[in-house]
């Protein structure tokens, strides 16, 4: 169907009911973020109450429907950001949504993470929406067998992982497209 109409005709299967009580802005993400957030959650490792989750970009759209899913499961999560002038005021609102820890990106990237890590436990799943060295910041505190799936790339540069990561940590990377699951599953309840 494609996005900027303003009209067009359709088959009933290809469109859903909006109320009118739900923003159209809201609405143009409903099935995009939360349902992103949703999917790596379930998909990609089985978690239970007390894992740890890490993700960067965590501000984002998705980055705030995983902390949320996340909390509502009882999971931990490190939630990985860039500085920026209103860092206190946006670390305060993740925390209101659930985050157990929002970090910016220079405390990922140095040893501070390391200890971080080891009083709340090594992640089992890494969500990775920035790439660069960000992604292998993430991936660098993954649990044994541990999975970081990715899903954006905000900062155009590529995830490079070393080869004893997969020999000695045995990563698994793994990547996420929204549109593709809804095409692969689109007869399914799930």
């Amino acid at each position: 169907l494609g996005t900027w109409r303003s009209s067009g005709v359709c088959s009933a299967t290809d469109v859903r009911f909006v109320p009118n009580d739900i923003s159209p802005e809201a609405m143009s993400m409903l099935f995009v973020n939360p349902t992103t957030a949703y999917r790596m959650l379930e998909d990609f490792e089985t978690l239970t109450e007390g894992d740890v989750v890490i993700q960067n970009g965590s501000n984002s759209g998705v980055g705030q429907a995983v902390i949320q899913i996340a909390a509502a499961r009882n999971l931990k999560t490190i939630n990985v950001m860039r500085s920026r002038p209103d860092l206190g005021e946006i670390t305060e609102y993740l925390k209101l949504l659930g985050a157990t820890e929002v970090v910016t990106e220079e405390f990922a990237q140095s040893r501070k993470l390391n200890e971080l890590v080891k009083s709340m436990g090594k992640p089992k799943l890494a969500l990775n929406g920035v790439g660069g060295k960000s992604a292998t910041a993430l991936l660098k505190q993954l649990e044994y067998g541990g999975t970081m799936v990715t899903y954006g790339g905000m900062s155009r540069q590529p995830v490079s992982v070393g080869t004893a990561m997969f020999i000695f940590n045995d990563v698994k990377l793994r990547g996420y497209w929204q549109s593709k699951w809804n095409d692969l599953n689109m007869n399914n309840s799930a």
